[in-house]
C-alpha cells in the first residue's frame, strides 16, 4: 500500500529540484512557465494578496496540509500558475511533477449587487481599489468572510494528480498560496477569477456620489474641480497657453530663414599668406 506513495522530499531539497524540473519542462517540452514566488518570508504583502492567505487559513479541514503548502510555495515549488475566469491551473514540483486544476464557483449575483451598495459612494477610483487605498468600511465589505469576493469552502473545486486521498493536498494549498503572490502583482486576477468586474464597482460607487451631489447640480468650475481634487485653467491661461504652442505662419518662418541667412558669417578664402 505505501509503496504507491513516491518518496517525501525533504524542505531541504525542493528548491533546487523545482529549479531543475523547471529547467527540463522549458527546455524539454518547450512550454513557458509562469511560476508564483513569495515575497521573502511572508508569501503576500499586498492588502489583496494578504487578504486572500488569511481567508485560505480558514479551511479548518486543511490545517495539515497548509504548512507543507507555505513550504512548497517558499521554496518556489509552484512552476507555473495561470489564473483565468473561474479558474486557476498550476504544475507543482513535489515528490514528482504534478499538474492542477482548481474550479472556482463565480460570485452570486445576489451578493455581487450587495457588495456594489454596500461599498456605494465608498470608492474614488478602479486605481486605488486595486492599490487596496480604500476606507476600512470597504476592506471589511470585500473581505467578509461569508459575503466578501473570496471564496467559500464549497465553491472551490480541486483536482490534483497526486496520490493524496484529500481534496486540498499540498500542491493545491501551494497553488492557493500562489494566487495570493498573484494579486500582489494584479489585484484585478480576484475579480475574474470569481466573474465580476472592478471597474463596475467604481462606477457604481462614482454613480452614488453624483446623485448625492443633487439632480440639479451643475458639474462645472469649482464643482468639478471639488470632486476630482483638481484645478482647472482659467480662460485667460487657456488663451495664453494656446498663443506659446501655437504654429508658426509661413510669413515668420521665411522671415527666420532670411535672418538666418543675412547673419550667416563668411567663410574665408584662403590666401598665399595664410598657406
Amino acid at each position: 500500500m505505501w509503496e504507491e506513495y513516491p518518496r517525501r522530499i525533504k524542505v531541504a531539497e525542493l528548491a533546487s529540484l523545482a529549479k531543475k524540473r523547471a529547467l527540463q519542462i522549458s527546455k524539454k517540452e518547450g512550454r513557458k512557465l509562469n511560476p508564483a514566488k513569495s515575497k521573502g518570508r511572508k508569501i503576500a504583502k499586498s492588502f489583496w494578496g494578504f487578504a486572500w492567505c488569511q481567508h485560505l487559513e480558514k479551511y479548518v479541514d486543511s490545517e495539515f496540509r497548509l504548512p507543507r503548502g507555505r513550504s512548497y510555495i517558499k521554496n518556489d515549488c509552484v512552476l507555473d500558475l495561470k489564473i483565468s475566469q473561474g479558474k486557476i491551473q498550476a504544475i507543482v514540483s513535489g515528490s514528482e511533477v504534478y499538474e492542477l486544476s482548481i474550479l472556482v464557483d463565480p460570485l452570486e449575483e445576489s451578493l455581487w449587487e450587495s457588495l456594489k451598495e454596500k461599498c456605494s459612494g465608498c470608492i474614488d477610483s478602479t486605481i486605488d481599489l486595486l492599490a487596496g487605498k480604500i476606507s476600512e468600511e470597504v476592506m471589511v465589505n470585500v473581505t467578509d468572510p461569508s459575503k466578501g469576493l473570496f471564496p467559500q469552502n464549497g465553491e472551490i473545486h480541486m483536482n490534483c494528480n497526486c496520490p493524496d486521498w484529500s481534496d486540498m493536498c499540498k500542491h493545491v494549498a501551494a497553488a492557493l498560496y500562489g494566487v495570493g503572490t498573484r494579486l500582489d502583482e494584479d489585484p484585478s486576477l480576484l475579480f475574474l477569477l470569481r466573474g465580476v468586474s472592478a471597474e463596475d464597482l467604481v462606477k457604481n460607487s462614482m454613480k452614488s456620489i453624483f446623485e448625492n451631489l443633487g439632480e440639479d447640480a451643475e458639474l462645472e468650475g469649482e464643482n468639478l474641480e471639488n470632486l476630482f481634487d483638481v484645478e482647472f485653467a482659467s480662460e485667460t491661461e487657456e488663451k495664453q497657453s494656446a498663443d506659446f504652442h501655437k504654429p508658426a505662419t509661413k510669413e515668420a518662418e521665411e522671415k527666420k530663414k532670411r535672418v538666418t541667412i543675412k547673419n550667416k558669417p563668411k567663410s574665408k578664402t584662403p590666401t598665399k599668406k595664410n598657406l
